[in-house]
């Protein structure tokens, strides 16, 4: 009887085990699986996190316009006009224009109006200028300054010229002649001194140095030249330097003046173009001076 009651007391004890294990198990609450939030949704939430401030934007001044140049536009006449001249170029070329220096040797296309002889608004031309007429020229003299043995003043063409160049030349004839801005200067020469006549000290030579040689001419002309800085009057005849279709011979009335202690410039007074009487005669003068020279000009 015991042996049964403890068989029975042990299955007992397994029943109640059995039943608290399973009470246990069924009590335990459930957990829901956790939800993991899209990566995109998690890129965003921390972008918004970690949004960087926005920038400050400085207003910057803005600088003032340059102001407008204003240009003024010349009226340039048509090609085919014919545009009056004036300054004595109606007559034609050659003419001498003072307030110039130069001489227009050539118009291009020419044409005829009530004035005169004016000039295509399209033409070319050319003109001469004159050595040492931009003044320091160089003299030159042997022995004493105040009592020279030999006076020389060189009249070259690489004397220095004013206008100066083409450039200025063009400027300055448009300005004085009424020659068309639109027209085109073909060439500038200097005026190449082939004789050359002292009138009131009587002397002469060829060539464009000018030698003052006797006694009297040199105490006189130098005297009133250097102490009493008055110019002395020369004569000068030659041509164009440059290769030309007409033989056009000038006569250079001109004073030689003081610039300094050492040098010189001419001084054009007037310009005249000579027909072969006036070069006949020069040429006959020319030819009587001794010792003999060569007139051939």
């Amino acid at each position: 009887m015991s042996r049964v009651l403890t068989k029975f007391s042990q299955y007992l004890l397994i029943y109640l085990i059995s039943s608290l294990w399973v009470g246990c198990v069924n009590s335990t609450p459930e957990v829901e699986p956790s939800v993991q939030p899209e990566p995109q949704a998690a890129v965003q939430d921390a972008a918004v996190q970690q949004k960087a401030p926005e920038p400050v934007i400085e207003s910057v001044p803005v600088p003032e316009p340059a102001p407008v140049e204003v240009v003024k536009v010349v009226d340039q006449p048509a090609p085919d006009s014919c545009v009056p001249l004036r300054s004595g170029l109606e007559k034609g070329a050659p003419s001498y224009l003072p307030e110039s220096n130069v001489v227009i040797t050539s118009l291009v296309k020419t044409c005829s109006i009530n004035q005169g002889t004016g000039l295509m608004a399209d033409s070319s031309w050319m003109a001469m200028g004159f050595p040492c007429t931009a003044g320091n020229a160089r003299m030159e003299w042997k022995g004493h300054y105040i009592n020279p043995k030999m006076l020389a003043f060189s009249l070259g063409n690489d004397c220095a010229m004013a206008p100066k160049d083409h450039i200025e030349a063009a400027r300055k004839v448009v300005e004085e002649s009424g020659i068309p801005t639109s027209s085109r200067i073909l060439a500038y020469n200097p005026f190449g001194v082939q004789y050359w006549e002292l009138s009131d000290f009587g002397e002469a030579d060829v060539g464009y140095m000018v030698d003052v040689r006797t006694i009297p001419s040199r105490k006189e002309l130098w005297k009133e030249f250097t102490a009493g800085n008055q110019p002395f009057k020369i004569r000068l005849y030659g041509r164009e330097n440059a290769w030309t279709q007409n033989d056009q011979f000038y006569e250079v009335d001109a004073e030689i003046r003081l610039t300094s202690r050492t040098t010189f410039g001419l001084h054009v007074v007037q310009v005249k173009l000579l027909d072969d009487a006036g070069k006949a005669a020069v040429k006959s003068r020319c030819e009587g001076l001794r010792p003999k020279r060569d007139c051939a000009f």
